[in-house]
């Protein structure tokens, strides 16, 4: 399938581009502080109604005490684990309420993220004892729970950042570069490494929902990948080294669903001032930057990520300094070497060699500036050469895995239909959707055809297998939209029911009433 199709479909879907809508031409500030507003971690997400008491009351110390009860009468390494990762999220919890109630009160603040910061050594050091855990029913549990609350933390502690002092600020900082460290070094430990894709998908796919959730959560697994890579070094087969491979997959595909959204969703024009807008580390910001742009094909979201990429380059200003440039580029060089030495003298793809190249050549540019101290332009080109190098990693993770991958957009297809049946969609109500729909399965077949043949290729497979997420994605989002339509059609209808109607609970025969009601007026253009 050309590229060209793909967007003239993802054109379809949105609805139209930056250049030709009937909205407003300027971004309005209100309409991306809404987005932004919209990504807030909540105490709700966090899975805490209430943490009850803070560390600046008097009375804290009752709660500690009972922790301390709980941690002694837990005698299991798995049970340790477990009650301290519901803590360390209390804490978390406790520390945004604290910033919510008195944003002001350092002392308080600086107390409570060193309390949390407590627990994540206790981790690291239940972590670092696990020893024998097979069949260990807790493992499955925990490495989800570990997943999810890694990456919400991070992100919480990116939102508190902008109103912190310098020495919170610090602390905050510390606090994520512990977690980035914590969460896969207890994923190997729990041997829960292979086949963990679809596992880190599912959690992060089951998180609120915001138009840059992928993007950000891209952002953090970016953290994670990193560590592994250089905890791995040029050991490619150490699980450190398989469980990164994991990561950057998972990060491909957000990053991949991301640009999906951002297109369906018409808001591309204000895509600059959001990722500027956005709480969170913008050297990282730029480094996740350059590998989505790896991915698109669409020329105005291009052009979009180009010029967000400018801006907070403008923003991160004088933060880029000789150990910034340096660290980058030393990233740039190690993977590099793992390409050359133990990965790339067996691959014939040419488009793998000519990333490959394209990496090569910006970090040999990006060592001239470091000599001349250019530290700002040291960065960027490492970072560009970084995402070169990510993308030949990717393509060859996700050819060796090609099989696995086929299998996960099948399951993903089948629960697409099963979800558009089970919301009372056909093919004669929703005619759209199930042509897309039928695309998409087309594709999948293609792709499966590809794959089996005795003598596949990366430059054949990983186009088609770009060009199938694609598809699923943006199948996704149009199934979401359309009930979200249908929705408030039936919450239109509702509103002009008798009173004891709306109060009510509604039968499932009325609901299913209302459901095809609100479908055949969307079909009739009301």
């Amino acid at each position: 399938m050309k590229n060209l199709k793909i967007i003239l479909i993802l054109l379809a879907i949105g609805g139209g581009m930056g250049g030709g809508t009937a909205k407003a031409d300027i971004a309005s500030e209100s309409i991306v502080q809404d987005l932004i507003a919209a990504e807030e971690v909540k105490l709700e997400n966090l899975g805490v109604e209430n943490p009850g008491l803070l560390n600046t009351n008097f009375f804290y110390f009752v709660k500690k005490l009972k922790r301390s009860t709980l941690r002694t009468l837990s005698f299991d390494i798995l049970k340790k684990i477990e009650l301290e990762l519901g803590i360390l999220n209390n804490k978390a919890a406790e520390l945004k309420n604290l910033h919510e109630i008195i944003p002001d009160n350092a002392k308080g603040l600086s107390s409570a993220i060193k309390l949390y910061q407590e627990s994540i050594g206790r981790l690291q050091q239940y972590a670092g004892g696990i020893k024998k855990i097979d069949g260990n029913s807790l493992v499955s549990g925990i490495a989800n729970t570990l997943i999810d609350l890694a990456v919400k933390h991070i992100e919480l502690f990116d939102e508190l950042k902008p109103a912190a002092s310098r020495q919170f600020d610090e602390e905050l900082k510390i606090s994520q570069e512990k977690l980035s460290s914590l969460a896969p070094m207890a994923l190997v430990k729990l041997g829960v490494v292979q086949n963990l894709k679809n596992k880190i998908w599912e959690i992060l796919e089951g998180q609120p929902d915001g138009l840059l959730k992928e993007f950000r959560g891209a952002e953090a697994l970016g953290r994670f990948e990193e560590k592994l890579l250089l905890d791995a070094g040029k050991e490619f087969d150490s699980q450190e080294s398989q469980l990164q491979k994991e990561f950057l997959k998972v990060k491909n595909d957000l990053l991949l669903k991301s640009q999906v959204k951002i297109i369906s969703r018409d808001v591309v024009r204000y895509l600059p001032e959001l990722l500027e807008a956005l709480p969170g580390d913008l050297l990282r910001r730029i480094k996740t930057l350059d590998e989505a742009r790896e991915f698109i094909d669409n020329q105005d979201l291009k052009n979009s990520f180009n010029l967000a990429r400018q801006k907070l380059f403008e923003s991160a200003g004088k933060g880029i300094g000789r150990s910034e440039a340096e660290n980058i580029l030393s990233e740039a060089n190690l993977v590099l070497g793992i390409l050359e030495n133990a990965l790339l003298p067996n691959i014939k793809s040419s488009a793998v060699k000519n990333l490959f190249l394209q990496a090569e050549f910006n970090v040999k540019q990006a060592e001239e500036f470091l000599k001349e101290k250019q530290y700002g332009d040291v960065f960027s080109r490492a970072s560009i050469s970084l995402a070169a190098a990510r993308g030949v990693l990717s393509q060859l993770a996700f050819f060796e895995d090609k099989s696995e991958e086929l299998q996960l957009l099948k399951s993903a297809y089948d629960d697409l239909m099963d979800n558009a049946k089970k919301n009372g969609l056909t093919e004669k109500n929703a005619k759209e959707f199930y042509a897309f729909a039928a695309e998409t399965e087309n594709s999948l077949v293609k792709l499966s055809d590809l794959i089996s043949r005795k003598n596949s290729q990366p430059d054949s497979v990983i186009p088609y297998l770009k060009a199938s997420k694609l598809l699923l994605f943006s199948a996704e989002e149009m199934l979401q939209s359309l009930l979200n339509r249908v929705e408030e059609k039936i919450k239109e209808r509702r509103a002009t029911q008798p009173f004891i109607e709306k109060v009510l609970p509604m039968s499932g025969q009325k609901e299913k009433e209302l459901k095809e009601e609100a479908i055949q007026k969307l079909n009739s253009g009301e």
